[in-house]
């Protein structure tokens, strides 16, 4: 049996790209499967046969590569990849490129591409504010993340603050690939916070911890350290906080494609989280508990968390908010989430 290569496009432009599979019920079968559309979301169009040597067993979507090789021509390689064949236009899906930017008041995070250059501003209108720094650079520039907030002039100066050890000329930040994930999740947190223009969850605790716990982190690589492994737990743990802060926005607040994959899943994650509790009930509020490193420390909060991986496997992290004991012996005034792993009740 033949098979072909399919453009899809998917209802909101979201997830648009190339398939290669036997027919159009494949190729849509595909986006219903692994995205969770419905049928009539996604629509299809045959672009090319591929030669019996390209046949793989099942559908899949296509690798820059292999459309290279097939004489598509790559003009944008960075996402959201932009593709000519036979002088016509195919452009991936970006879930920041098709948003409905509303004339509300946003902080925005732009990166040049291929570049380490980013820059954080406040805006109304992100398009137009794209095409005036676009005039200013000779560089393609993205949107990499952005919220709405009607405090966008304040938060603005408050992230700069985080960030003003990485300033360059003419307010542009240089970020390595570790500080770049940190201002990622910094813009994802706020993003979460001020939702719909007020707090999506409460109590304010998940957010000061969070941030505080960024801030150490944005500490630690202002000074040019390289990410330690307990660095990279760090930062893991609380983007996995994050996401399924967000997981639960989207829930409750927007019946879209993640709501239904999340939703999808619901009793799985339900499961884990009993699972994991019951694996570690010995941990209790109160409990002192130490590092590998003899660091000593008191247990404010015990959670479980679970979030979806890039191939939509539901995985569970256990987490304890805690307060380090000073050398003096009080307690430090700031929370942060540590993956139970790596503590103990009883000192090495």
């Amino acid at each position: 049996m033949g098979q072909y290569i399919f453009w899809c496009s998917t209802n909101g432009h979201q997830d648009d790209w190339f398939i290669q599979a036997t027919s159009k019920d494949q190729a849509v079968d595909y986006f219903i499967k692994n995205f969770g559309y419905d049928d009539e979301e996604v629509k299809t169009r045959q672009v090319l046969l591929l030669p019996e040597s390209f046949n793989l067993k099942k559908a899949s979507p296509l690798t820059s590569h292999k459309l290279k090789r097939l004489g598509f021509e790559i003009l944008l390689k960075d996402s959201p990849r932009i593709v000519r064949y036979h002088g016509r236009l195919y452009k991936e899906g970006s879930y920041i490129e098709n948003v409905d930017f509303t004339n509300e008041l946003k902080v925005y995070l732009f990166k040049v591409t291929g570049e380490d250059y980013y820059k954080i501003g406040h805006t109304k209108n992100i398009r137009r504010r794209v095409k005036q720094v676009l005039g200013e650079s000779p560089y393609q520039v993205t949107v990499e993340n952005y919220f709405i907030t009607p405090a966008a002039r304040q938060i603005e100066k408050e992230i700069r603050t985080l960030f003003q050890k990485f300033t360059t000329a003419k307010e542009w930040l240089t970020l390595d690939d570790w500080t770049a994930s940190i201002i990622m999740v910094v813009f994802d947190l706020y993003r979460i916070e001020f939702k719909n223009n007020k707090p999506s969850y409460s109590p304010p605790l998940y957010f000061t911890a969070l941030l505080s716990e960024l801030k150490h982190l944005i500490h630690l690589s202002n000074y040019k350290r390289k990410p330690d492994n307990e660095s990279v737990i760090r930062l893991q743990c609380v983007y996995d906080i994050v996401q399924q802060l967000d997981v639960e926005v989207v829930i409750a607040k927007t019946p879209n494609m993640l709501a239904k994959r999340i939703k999808y899943h619901e009793h799985q994650i339900k499961e884990l989280h009993e699972e994991l509790l019951k694996e570690h009930s010995y941990w209790k509020v109160g409990d002192i508990a130490f590092n590998n490193e003899g660091e000593k420390f008191l247990i404010v909060e015990v959670q479980a968390h679970s979030y979806e991986d890039e191939k939509m496997e539901v995985t569970a992290r256990f987490l304890l908010l805690v307060k380090r004991f000073l050398k003096s012996g009080e307690l430090s005034k700031n929370s942060f989430f540590a993956n139970s792993s790596i503590l103990k009740k009883e000192k090495l």
